[in-house]
This record gives C-alpha cells, structure tokens and sequence, in this order.
C-alpha cells in the first residue's frame, strides 16, 4: 500500500473486520491499528491538519478506508464518514481507492456544508482514479454527499453500494447525492445500486434561497448502470430547482419497488439529458421509467424501454418528456400527461412503439420505417393515440387482435389529433387476420385515424385486394392530407 498524506480528509477508526459483499470485494485486511484516533484532534497517516478549516490531502493507490462510527454523536461526527472535506480543500487519491463505512449518517466521501444559510462557504475539490469502490452500510449513509460548492471526479470503473437502511422520519441510503451548488462528474463503466427504502441511485437536489438559485449537477461518462431495489428508490432523482443530470453516452437504468421511478424530476428547470443509447425497465405496476413532475427529461438516440418488463409508462404532470427515439429504438409502453404537462415522442430509423394502454401525449411522430403497434381485445376495447399533434410519414401502422374476432361494420379509431397529417403509411394486419368474405378498410384513416372492417368488393376487384388485405399482408398506401 503506497499513501502520501498531508491530510484534508479524516479517515477514521480504521479496523478492518467485517467481509463486504461479493460484488464490491475489497483487497485483503491491512493493520490500521497504529493509527492514532481520527479527527481534529492528532496526526493521521504521517499528515496533520492544518487548522483554519482548510485542509489538503494526496491519497495513493490501492488505500483502504474503513469506518464503523455513528455521524450523530460527537465522537463520530466527521469521523464516520471515509473522506470528509471542509472548507476550503483539496483531496487527490490514485487508483483502486477502497472506502467502507458502516456507521449510521456515514458517507463514504461527504462535504461539510460550511454554513446554514445560502449554499453555505464549502468550497472543497475531491479528485479520484480508476477502480474507485464506495460500500456504505449505515443506516442514511450515502456513498458520496456533498454540499456547498464541493466538486468530486471519478475516473473510469468506479462501483457505488449503498445498502443502508431508511433512517425513521429521515433520508435513506443513496448512491450519488449533489446537493446546493454541488457537481459530480464519473468517467466511464460506472456502477450505481441501492438497497433500502428511498434510496435513489442519483439524487441531485439544488437549493433556492431567494432571490439566489444554486445548481447541483451529476454527470455519468458513457456506459452507465443504476440499480435500486426497494420502494420509492429512483434510479435517478433530479429534486429542487435547477438541478441537472446528463448521461454522456450508454444509461441503463433498472428499478424493483414500488412507486420506484426509474426518472424523476420535480424542480422547476431541473433537467435530466440522456446520451446515445439508453435502457430503462421497471417492475412495479405504479413505477413510471420517466416521470416529469416540474422540469424537463430529453435525449435523442436509441432507447429500449420496457423491453423487460413489457409495459412502461411515461408521465407529464407539469414537466416536459421530450424524447427523439432514433436507430431502432423499442418502447413498450404508453405515455399520459396532465393538462400542464408535455410529452413529445418521435420515432425514426426503424423505431417501433408497441402501445400496452391507450396514451395521450403532446406530440407523436413517425417516419423512416418505423411502427406503431395497436391491439383490439374488444368491440370497444381497444389501445389509441390521443395527441395535440400527429405527424406520420413513411412509417407502419400495425394491428394485433388479442382474443377478439372482428364483425363487420366494427369500427376502431386508433388516432385522434386534432392537427393529423399522414402520408405514406404502409398498414400491417398479418396479426389481425379477418374472415375470407371480410377485409381491413383504411380509406378513411388519413382523414380520422380509423380503420373499418368492411365486406370484401365484388369479384371484378378481389384480385387487386387479395392477399394484402384479405390474407393480411402488409399494404402501403400513399396519400397526403393537405
């Protein structure tokens, strides 16, 4: 082990005891004993403090740090977390840096806010390596928390486990958390998971103290995961005014609770940008993959929603869902807003929507041969579009029949807009095949969204229909509606 302190951060009671699990191992015990009790109050690792609440640290490789104190007496208080920043500070470490912590409120690296009103004076830089590991186990102990205007940056290859449990009235156990005017920025291949109860993956919460705004932002490099697994545990939380999380590349984002977002904003501007490819599944029935209630979800690029679970929803209450589904994107799923919310879906590039409830949204677009998939299970039960806005061009408009035969004379409008314009649609019924003496009319969806089950012409024109509407084949019509 290589170390090379003039301390800032406070490594505290270090005794290795307890195995870590699996997923995060951590490298073998190392005798700590010798070091003197952490804090203010002596000479850690060969370092000393400097007083005046300004404090600076070199960490080498492959340092573990280990901690079981509870943040809340005044034994512990800064103690409990691996690395504590305050003031004005300067942290470095290399590579593969370890930090365990198991005490309640414990942070694995942790900020001191500097002050109680505003954003607070920290002003506290963290710098990392490659292969950083953070296991935070106490109960509200987040991995990373930090406050005023702190900055942290990771390298490449860092893994965040938080597993600590909802602390009773109080926080739970996050993975990443930016809080006031905080930034956090990882490199690539970064691992997020949490286990307890409101425990959000990434949680970026800016603080407004009128007339002042303050922004926290987190940025994750490409190739992405967050995995929380408990009730009201959001992959990613962007909370309060004018926070901000960007994916600068691969996001794959999974959930497995109740109420359990894999998105959430819920601050006026606050924002969440995704990059060239993103996955979002979710497995609670009341759990949405994106769920705007103030700000704005956006990206443009290649998404898989639902391709898991098979139904996602997406939800605009007084937010923007703004999503550009591009390079054969797949979305299982429906979309529902209230009246002061957004949400914009367009599809190109071989991009199919499959809807598994009937969807309202702002704005839908289609072209380059992409689909959008409905399904008849009744006379009147049947999936549609509702939309402010519908511009389809050169896309598919497919039909599946789920338990239900059509009659003649039945009727289905699959679309309803008040400004609707398509053109060069091709209709797919090889899943909604009818009887022989019947066939799928679309004369009249160009002008109102719907298609008919009609007789099948007199003889002089069956040739002409056989096979790509009677047998169900794929026809394409052209027609603009001006």
């Amino acid at each position: 082990m290589k170390t090379n302190s003039t301390t800032n951060a406070i490594f505290a009671y270090c005794v290795l005891s307890m195995a870590p699990a699996a997923l995060f191992a951590l490298p073998p015990k190392q005798d700590y004993s010798d070091r003197p009790y952490g804090g203010n109050s002596g000479n850690i690792a060969g370092g000393s403090w400097t007083g005046g609440g300004v404090y600076s640290a070199n960490i080498g490789d492959d340092v573990y740090i280990y901690t079981q104190l509870d943040a809340n007496t005044t034994q512990g208080a800064a103690n409990a977390h691996g690395i504590y920043g305050n003031g004005t500070s300067t942290t470095t470490a290399g590579d593969y840096l370890k930090i365990d912590v198991s005490g309640p409120d414990g942070d694995g690296i942790r900020s001191n806010p500097g002050g109680t009103t505003n954003a607070g004076s920290s002003n506290c830089t963290f710098i990392v390596g490659d292969y950083l590991t953070i296991w935070a186990r106490g109960e509200s102990g987040d991995c990373v928390n930090l406050n005023g205007y702190s900055t942290l940056t990771v390298g490449n290859n860092a893994r965040f486990l938080a597993e600590g449990s909802l602390k009773s009235g109080g926080e739970g156990s996050h993975g990443l958390r930016a809080n006031y005017a905080s930034q956090i920025t990882t490199g690539k291949n970064t691992y997020i998971e949490t286990i307890g109860e409101k425990s959000h993956g990434v949680y970026a919460a800016s603080a407004f103290f009128y007339p002042n705004a303050y922004t926290s932002s987190i940025t994750l490099g490409d190739n992405a995961t967050i995995v929380t697994r408990n009730s009201g545990s959001y992959g990613v939380n962007a909370s309060n005014r004018d926070s901000t999380v960007t994916f600068k590349g691969a996001a794959d984002i999974s959930t497995d609770g109740a109420a359990a977002h894999a998105v959430y904003t819920n601050g006026t501007n606050s924002n969440v940008y995704f990059g060239s490819s993103t996955t979002l599944n979710t497995k609670a029935s009341d759990a949405y993959s994106l769920y705007a209630n103030y700000g704005k979800i956006s990206g443009t690029g290649k998404f898989l929603i639902g391709t898991e679970s098979g139904r996602e929803g997406i939800y605009a209450n007084r937010g923007t869902v703004d999503l550009k589904m591009k390079n054969g994107s797949v979305f299982n799923g429906y979309t529902s807003k209230a009246a002061n919310g957004t949400v914009n879906i367009d599809l190109s590039d071989s991009s199919t929507w499959r809807l598994t409830d009937s969807s309202t949204l702002t704005h839908l677009g289609m072209d380059t041969s992409s689909t959008v998939i409905f399904t008849v299970s009744g006379q009147d039960d049947f999936t549609t579009v509702t939309a402010n806005e519908a511009f389809l061009s050169d896309g598919v408009i497919k039909l599946i029949l789920d338990g239900y035969d059509p009659v003649l004379g039945d009727a289905f409008r699959l679309i309803i807009a008040a400004d609707f314009d398509a053109s060069d649609l091709a209709f797919d019924f090889t899943e909604a095949l009818l009887d022989a003496d019947l066939y799928w009319d679309t004369s009249t969806f160009y002008e109102d969204g719907t298609v008919r089950v009609a007789n099948v012409p007199e003889p002089v024109t069956i040739s002409a229909l056989f096979g790509a509407l009677a047998l169900g084949f794929v026809l394409r019509r052209r027609r603009r509606v001006e």
